[in-house]
């Protein structure tokens, strides 16, 4: 192969102003030099992945010349070869498209983007696919390990883009803004001539001799004419920004004139001000008189309550209570009795069951010693038919015997020796045939466990999806209430609750509610118990009149707020005292004692409606359990049910245990065990296990449906086993028949066969001992009938004695729970007296009470209009100590005549003085915002100007560091071929000239349209490998860079590509080269190297 020497590398005369980079440019070729050494595949068989931002495959139907056509690249090296007019620019073009590039950028079509349609067709899609991985992956989350970008064109000429992720669903918004910000992700710039050199680009510079054109290609592919695009803008941007703040600066004196002029016109209204002080005056002393005047009548009131409520009120009151105490002693009284007539009642009604259920009993036995007896005589027959059968087949077989004077004692051993071989395999195959249909047993056993684990498991995925559903519901009503904690009890409850505080003239009495706001939990482990228990009850509300609860169910409706128990109540009155002997024992734990109501409404409804004093409370089911069913067998009738975490046992009134069920809202965050923020973590938290358990659930589904396809496969083979065995016993028993047959054929004629006689004889007897059988099992069951029949008369006997007991005691106890029910009325009659009496005495107070409710929200809004005029304090300090204040008329008239007094002196000024001050306050405003920010403008445009400076000198400072660097690369790449050159940039003209001394000797030439067409796309090659070092794009395209070259160039030119791209700067990146050419000079087996050739078009 072509290796150019060092000897015959050249290089240009010294400049005079590059003596000073000398040194570093000798060591920039010493390093060239080194790299110049032709770099190996690499070793092993594993390929490399691609790396991120790389092209893994393109996709295209209906674009150019292909019908439908996949091109999967790989990770590093790639050659699309094929003859010309095979499609292969068709791929890169169709990679640019996708990518965003123009339809005018491609030059490849003269009808715009719907030039790409497959000539017969109507549309064309193209689709490439981007690598998404490592920590510099764009939105992994969401696009996974692969980006797959779409572009449909329409035959109007239309586009549309769909960007999809690894698992094929569109992600976002699809598109071009969406697409720029994933190539900008990726630095991919398809219309970078070096990221994508075309065959009109490589053409456009191999063939232009313009320095200005090479120029251009230059700067765009080093991006510095991008750079100088945006400090462009930024300077006539910072150029603005100075203009406007010196035309501020000169509008400041003019404001500033302004604000003096209105400043004196201010102070021309002394007079006028202290006219306007009289009239504040009288205002603030008038608006506070009527408040004084209201507070001398609530004080009145006040007084008057007082002296009504020592009136015979605590005498009444005693009265009042020694009534109760009686009532419930009575009440007491008939309940015992009530409890002690419903046990015997009880008792009574078992009686009568079991007396009846004896008798059915009985009846039942007397049918069956009926069948007994009837089937012993049947099975009695059947012997003595058997015996006489018996008889006459011996007889037979006695005179067949004695009829023939000998019978042969021989017999062919070779046919019972067929015929015991036969019943063997007979014997074998029916074995065969048990052990199949055991098996089918079995597999269908499994078969229909694991339909049961299926279903099971698919109900309860249906189960956590609709806690999952319930949950989302209740969390968006609680994140859509800016952290009001009202929103647990309901979606417009925080509205309800505004609604009635602003109407509380409309009750009689403001409605509490709802009840769950006023309950809080002494020990947050309670907080599902309490949930479960008295949830139903937290979104009530409570009202004190019929009348209020009309008033509160019309705002129900207006806020939207359904499904809401309103519970009437009567407010002001206490808790209540609930007696020891109705509540648990002291030793239990009871839901009262978990939960703190401070409200004396809200506990006594919580009490009439949950019964919360009577429900126990224990950490575990275990001791639920104890409490439930105590070992003394007495269970506590205080008690109506216990609650653990997570189960409820209900007790029945004779206080046995009714029920046992889990918890309904187990899953759900208690509403009063936090917070707001802790109820909606929560609810998150339930979501969460939710979904996790589904999964786990929708796991095991899946697996019972693959264990019941596997078992349907056995029993399909277990199926076609029992088949074969069937098939294997029917030719059994036809061979063994055959045998038979034959052993028969072979007897002698003469010979008496007295065998079917014995057989049927040995039959007969088999029968005769079954029917003993069934004969001694027959007795043995009459004699059982007989004895069960016995013992059930018995019981019956001592149940109709036990049943005459109890009706004996019946008219007893009926009598005692009569006198305890009417000593209960009678109390309850007198303490009814005493009730109305105190409720008369209650009104009378309440009507005091009301009125001074009504009185005190009456006195406050005239406070309220009072202090919307002056603070109290204010009108007080007018007065001198022991002054009295006038009357309203007198204040009215005092406050008219400082009016006109002020009007008339206000008449005297051109305009009024609100209008001057509220002039003056616009131009102070306007001069001190004018002053601020011309002092926050001016700083800020200076060092925006400075770095706009700073960034120009870093930019050509940059562009000259550029242009050396290429420049030595660009003589690196020649120097392989034995050639010299740099790459000259004039930045001021715009302009690059290349300088190429060919063969190291000669005359240099500084036209490419000098050289032959390989030297030129050899240059070219070395221009644009040159410039490739300074991108940073994962992947790079070149589209037929060799085509005027011979063979010798081509071979360098492709030694000098593969050594580029299997740089160590190079290694995560990706390269396609399409080109017309021979490759075999190319290693296609190594590893990094991947070859595809396009076939010829076919015309379609």
């Amino acid at each position: 192969a072509f290796r150019p020497s060092r000897a015959r590398v050249a290089s240009f005369p010294r400049d005079d102003r590059a003596s000073n980079a000398d040194l570093e440019t000798r060591k920039m070729v010493e390093l060239s030099q080194k790299k110049s050494k032709k770099r190996k595949a690499p070793e092993g068989d594993v390929e490399a992945a691609h790396g991120n931002g790389t092209i893994m495959k393109v996709k295209v139907t209906n674009f150019m010349c292909h019908h439908n056509l996949e091109v999967d690249l790989g990770p590093r090296i790639n050659f699309i070869v094929g003859e010309n007019g095979s499609g292969k620019s068709a791929v890169l073009t169709a990679i640019c498209l996708a990518l965003g590039t123009k339809a005018k950028n491609t030059n490849r079509s003269d009808k715009g983007i719907k030039g790409f349609i497959r000539e017969g067709a109507t549309f064309a899609k193209l689709e490439v696919s981007i690598r998404n991985v490592g920590t510099d992956a764009f939105e992994a989350d969401n696009y996974g390990e692969v980006i797959t970008i779409e572009r449909t064109i329409n035959g109007s000429g239309s586009t549309s883009f769909k960007i999809r992720n690894q698992w094929g669903k569109e992600v976002g918004n699809s598109n071009r803004d969406h697409l720029l910000r994933i190539t900008d992700h990726f630095n991919i710039d398809v219309d970078n001539p070096i990221v994508v050199m075309s065959q009109d680009a490589s053409r456009q510079f191999l063939h232009s001799g313009k320095d200005t054109d090479k120029y251009k290609f230059f700067v765009k592919a080093t991006l510095l004419e991008e750079i100088q695009n945006k400090l462009a803008y930024v300077k006539s941007r910072v150029k603005e920004m100075d203009a406007l703040i010196k035309n501020q600066e000169a509008e400041l004196p003019r404001v500033k004139q302004e604000m003096d002029n209105l400043q004196d016109e201010a102070d021309s209204f002394k007079k006028m001000e202290e006219y306007a002080a009289k009239a504040d005056e009288f205002r603030d002393r008038l608006a506070w008189a009527d408040v004084f005047d209201a507070e001398n009548t609530l004080r009145q009131l006040n007084e008057e309550l007082e002296a009504l409520e020592g009136h015979g009120a605590d005498e009444l009151k005693n009265k009042h209570e020694a009534q109760r105490a009686l009532v419930e002693e009575k009440q007491r009284e008939r309940e015992e009795a009530e409890k002690a007539l419903s046990d015997f009642t009880a008792r009574a009604r078992g009686a009568v069951d079991a007396r009846k259920a004896l008798e059915r009993k009985c009846h039942e036995l007397e049918r069956r010693l009926g069948h007994a007896e009837s089937d012993l005589i049947g099975r009695n027959n059947d012997v003595v038919e058997c015996k006489q059968r018996i008889q006459g087949l011996e007889h037979g077989i006695k005179e067949a015997q004695m009829s023939v004077a000998q019978q042969s004692q021989a017999q062919d051993v070779t046919f019972r020796a067929a015929i015991d071989d036969a019943e063997e395999r007979v014997k074998a195959i029916e074995d065969e045939k048990s052990a199949v249909m055991r098996h089918g047993q079995e597999l269908r056993a499994r078969m229909v466990d694991a339909g049961r684990a299926e279903n099971d498991a698919t109900s309860a995925v249906r189960n956590q999806e609709r806690l999952v559903n319930d949950t989302k519901e209740q969390l968006m009503t609680a994140e859509g209430d800016d952290g009001n904690l009202l929103s647990l009890f309901g979606r417009g409850v925080p509205r309800l609750v505004q609604e009635i505080k602003r109407n509380e003239r409309m009750f009689s009495h403001p409605p509490i509610g709802p009840i769950g706001i006023h309950v809080k939990l002494k020990n947050q482990k309670w907080g599902k118990a309490v949930e479960e228990h008295m949830g139903k009850i937290f979104e009530s509300y409570i009202v004190a009149s019929m009348k209020d609860r009309a008033t509160l169910e019309k705002l129900l409706r207006e806020c939207q707020v359904n499904a809401t128990v309103i519970v009437t109540s009567k407010f002001g009155r206490g808790k209540y005292q609930i007696p020891a002997n109705k509540l648990p024992s002291s030793a239990l734990t009871t839901m009262m004692d978990v939960i703190d109501i401070e409200n004396p409404t809200v506990f006594n409804v919580a009490v009439d409606m949950s019964g919360v004093e009577r429900v126990v409370v224990v950490p575990d089911y275990t001791t639920a359990t104890q409490v439930a069913y105590p070992k003394t067998g007495k269970k506590d009738p205080n008690i109506s049910q216990v609650y653990s975490f997570d189960h409820i046992f209900s007790m029945g009134k004779s206080g046995f245990t009714q029920m046992i069920k889990a918890f309904t809202r187990k899953e759900m965050p208690s509403r009063i065990a936090s917070d707001k923020k802790a109820w909606i973590n929560g609810m998150k938290e339930t979501i969460k296990q939710a979904n996790s358990e589904r999964g786990a659930l929708l796991k095991r589904a899946d697996e019972a449906r693959k264990e019941k396809a596997k078992i349907k496969t056995l029993l399909d083979k277990n199926a076609r086993e029992f088949d074969d065995v069937r098939m294997k016993l029917d030719h059994a028993k036809i061979a063994l028949d055959d045998a038979k047959a034959a052993a028969r054929d072979r007897e002698d004629p003469t010979v008496l066969d007295v065998s079917r006689l014995e057989d049927d004889l040995a039959l007969v007897r088999s029968e005769l001992d079954v029917a003993m059988g069934h004969v001694e099992r027959t007795t043995v069951a009459k004699q059982t009938a007989q004895e069960a029949l016995k013992a059930g008369h018995d019981e019956l006997k001592a149940a109709k004695a036990a049943y005459k007991t109890t009706n004996e005691d019946a008219e007893n106890f009926e009598l005692k729970y009569t006198a305890a029910a009417t000593a209960h009325k009678l109390a309850v009659e007198n303490l009814n007296y005493y009730v109305d009496k105190l409720e008369v005495l209650n009104d009378r107070v309440e009507e005091k009470r009301l009125m001074i409710e009504q009185y005190a929200p009456l006195i406050q809004d005239k406070i309220t209009d009072a202090e919307a005029v002056c603070a109290r304090s204010t009108a007080e300090g007018y007065l001198a100590e022991g002054e009295t204040e006038y009357d309203v008329a007198q204040l009215t008239k005092h406050y008219e005549r400082a009016k006109k007094q002020m009007e008339r002196e206000r008449e005297r000024h051109a305009r009024p003085q609100q209008e001057v001050l509220k002039l003056l306050g616009h131009a102070l405003k306007n001069y001190n915002r004018l002053e601020s920010m011309l002092k926050n403008s001016r700083d800020p445009c200076k060092r925006l100007n400075a770095g706009a400076k700073q960034r120009q000198k870093i930019l050509k400072e940059t562009a000259h560091e550029v242009n050396k660097t290429v420049s030595h690369r660009f003589n690196h790449y020649l120097s392989m071929k034995g050639h010299a050159g740099k790459v000259i940039v004039d930045y001021t003209t715009a302009t690059l000239t290349l300088d190429v001394k060919m063969h190291g000797q000669g005359q240099t030439v500084k036209d490419t349209r000098a050289m032959s067409g390989g030297e030129r796309s050899f240059s070219t090659l070395a221009m644009t490998l040159s410039l490739g070092e300074s991108i940073e794009s994962p992947f790079r395209a070149m589209d037929e860079f060799d085509v005027f070259m011979d063979a010798v160039n081509r071979k360098v030119s492709m030694d000098s590509l593969i050594d580029f791209a299997r740089d160590d700067f190079n290694k995560d990146k990706q390269f396609l080269f399409i080109t017309p050419q021979d490759i075999s000079a190319v290693d296609a087996s190594a590893v990094d190297i991947k070859v595809q050739k396009m076939k010829a078009a076919r015309p379609s």
